[in-house]
């Protein structure tokens, strides 16, 4: 069985509940990837490094995630694209933050809980996941291979991607939730021209976010390669960026209603970045 295939029967028998939200087909796009702006929808974006290792925080790790739940409880992102978190997570956030699903495989391409991953949670009242359009690739020479890693990077990089259409209007847009190396600077660098390439193989013209903890300072090479349109496939803006955490987004494509830090230290070491925006459709 291929790499390819096999990271496709992983995400068809995940846990994600209800199953009636994974889209088995495409739903449909332009072929053209050019964008106006006579339509428009909002969506309310989050990034979230959790640290929810629970071996490693085993006193706390339940405490913490009671208050991951109520920050998402309270602020109701439509997608909240979590960093270093884990299965076992999930189960605690879901409870307090009732009304979400999750998408997405960790670091080694399947559902063993052990391993850290970056799936995606969404509001199931609202949208849907078009698997055929979603997936995970990893930040190295050979993306598809699970687990693989390249470029001086110490640990798995990787990026889990999804299409979210909406079940009522069928607008749609991409995320890509992305944890970068923190120790190589060839490895951000590579990651972001990766990151922009992948983007552009996207087969729907859906406006796209670009959201993470980016271990990077925005003024360093590899987010201003994100920023620019010299020898980008998809040039991006910065909604918001706090140390090493942001949310892109597709350039010119959207409008800020809102864009903040969260300042909370009891849920991670991390603050959570959130933005509503005006999304731009084709």
């Amino acid at each position: 069985m291929t790499n390819e295939i096999l990271l496709k029967f992983n995400l068809l028998i995940q846990a994600t509940f209800p199953f009636a939200l994974i889209l088995g087909m495409l739903t449909g796009c332009n072929s053209s990837k050019s964008l106006n702006t006579n339509k428009s929808f909002n969506v309310k974006v989050m990034s979230f490094n959790i640290a929810g290792d629970m071996e490693e925080d085993n006193d706390n790790w339940q405490e913490r995630m009671v208050e991951v739940g109520k920050i998402i409880a309270q602020e109701k992102p439509d997608v909240i694209g979590f960093q270093e978190s884990y299965l076992g997570n999930f189960k605690i956030i879901q409870t307090v933050a009732p009304g979400y699903s999750y998408y997405g495989l960790n670091e080694k391409g399947n559902n063993d809980d052990k391993d850290e991953s970056l799936r995606l949670l969404f509001r199931s009242d609202r949208w849907q996941v078009d698997s055929e359009e979603s997936g995970i690739f990893w930040y190295t020479r050979t993306p598809e291979v699970p687990g693989s890693k390249d470029w001086e990077a110490l640990w798995i990089r990787d990026c889990v991607y999804a299409r979210f259409v909406d079940l009522q209007t069928k607008d749609a847009f991409y995320l890509f939730n992305s944890h970068w190396s923190y120790a190589s600077q060839l490895s951000r660098d590579n990651s972001a021209r990766l990151l922009a390439q992948k983007i552009d193989e996207r087969k729907c013209p859906d406006p796209y976010f670009a959201i993470g903890d980016f271990n990077a300072k925005k003024d360093g090479t590899s987010i201003q390669y994100l920023l620019t349109e010299e020898d980008n496939p998809s040039p991006m803006e910065a909604i918001i960026y706090h140390y090493v955490d942001g949310i892109f987004a597709q350039a010119d494509q959207f409008k800020i209603i809102e864009a903040k830090v969260i300042e909370n230290d009891k849920a991670s070491d991390h603050r959570p970045v959130v933005a509503n925006v005006k999304v731009y459709t084709p």
